[in-house]
């Protein structure tokens, strides 16, 4: 039914390259002509069907060497079936998109797992496609910017507290195969983050810098501290930008988790509370400013997901040993690809810094830079500061 994505002739690019580039670049064109919102396509359904359609063309992809998916599957499915079992043990009223939002990032695992060492991304097909990303993402910030006199944070999917996770983990992973203009896509890319005023984009950003660039006996290094300075200008500008004197919402959303933890025991704090607990109804008046948190079949409830964080969220739902045990997760599978530990120590801090903000791991623009860099061909893997790799000679 679907063609082995070998590599095509001609450009090296596989089957899994197009539908990245195609779901990504081609929704993002959609975003364009909507000035003072985000896209119209439905781009949950639009992501993860392209992430479906990589998982079913990724199985007739090159023979990979043997890897225990099976077990991998046995751990992440464990681990939800207990929670599921938790739940249904429970009186706590739950529909079935409650449970969604709750567990989405456990469930994320069971794709993860299906593109450990699949290698079918290919470095050429993804840096072709981060050029894309990155010239229609600049191109709708800019025109943004232009048209609402910078009084609009742009989106060309939804909330670049969201996409910039995406946009950031995808140029990571390209950044030594991006050509001998890396450095200006780079710069391209800092414009974004500047222009879109997320602060978690901004951490993200620098995160991303201090990995790539840290190389203290590279003759370079001076260089790449002053390229530092520039990002930590851009970080104090963006977030002076964004503070009007009040305490920050998730400064409020803080005060929330600490009076409904105040009560809790050593078990609350490693397991979480039982699955899908509601919050008091004194923390979800005090939430309904934000908005869309309320419970799918009960009005007068809400969950976790009113406090927005994901790092408070999986404390309250998972407990310190679920955070871990996802972390860990995620560490090992990319660890199994091939991934090296930069590499997994940049995606897994993209993920951290968004957790501080908004819903990082549980979130398909996270995912998807995951799911690359588990199906990523890694035999020809860089230095990300050595010479650029001309991206018509990479190896499909």
């Amino acid at each position: 039914m679907f063609s082995p994505p070998a590599p095509d002739k001609g450009r090296g690019d596989t089957s899994a390259d197009y539908i990245l580039r195609w779901t990504l670049v081609g929704s993002a064109l959609a975003g364009l002509p909507n000035l003072t919102g985000w896209n119209v396509l439905p781009m949950t359904f639009v992501l993860n069907g392209g992430i479906a359609l990589s998982m079913m063309v990724g199985f007739f992809g090159p023979r990979t060497p043997s890897i225990a998916r099976a077990t991998w599957l046995l751990f992440a499915g464990g681990y939800l079936t207990v929670k599921l079992t938790a739940l249904a043990l429970g009186s706590h009223p739950a529909g079935p998109d409650d449970l969604l939002q709750a567990y989405k990032a456990y469930i994320f695992l069971v794709p993860l797992v299906w593109f450990i060492g699949r290698k079918c991304f290919t470095p050429a097909g993804l840096a072709r496609t981060v050029r894309q990303i990155l010239a229609v993402t600049a191109l709708k910030y800019l025109i943004v910017f232009a048209a609402t006199a910078g009084t609009h944070r742009p989106g060309v999917w939804t909330e670049n507290n969201f996409e910039l996770m995406l946009v950031i983990g995808l140029t990571y992973l390209a950044w030594p195969h991006l050509g001998r203009n890396r450095g200006w896509w780079m710069t391209l890319l800092c414009l974004i983050v500047l222009i879109g005023e997320s602060r978690s984009g901004v951490i993200e950003l620098a995160l991303v810098f201090v990995v790539i660039f840290w190389r203290p006996r590279d003759p370079r290094f001076l260089l790449y501290v002053a390229g530092g300075g520039i990002v930590v200008w851009l970080s104090n500008y963006v977030f002076s930008q964004r503070s009007n004197g009040s305490p920050s919402d998730r400064w409020q959303f803080w005060q929330i988790f600490r009076a409904e933890s105040a009560a809790w025991n050593l078990n609350d704090w490693l397991v979480g509370r039982p699955p899908l607990t509601p919050l008091s109804l004194e923390s979800c008046d005090r939430l309904a400013p934000w908005g869309g948190l309320r419970a799918m079949n009960a009005t007068d409830i809400c969950y976790s997901v009113g406090l927005h964080m994901f790092s408070l969220r999986v404390l309250m739902d998972q407990g310190v040993l679920g955070a871990l045990f996802l972390l860990l997760f995620i560490w090992l599978a990319l660890r199994a690809s091939g991934a090296g530990m930069r590499d997994r120590v940049a995606l897994l801090g993209i993920g951290l810094a968004n957790s501080m903000s908004v819903s990082a791991f549980n979130s398909e623009y996270l995912l998807i830079p995951l799911l690359v860099a588990a199906g990523l061909r890694y035999r020809a893997h860089p230095s990300p500061t050595a010479p650029p790799v001309p991206v018509e000679r990479v190896s499909g």
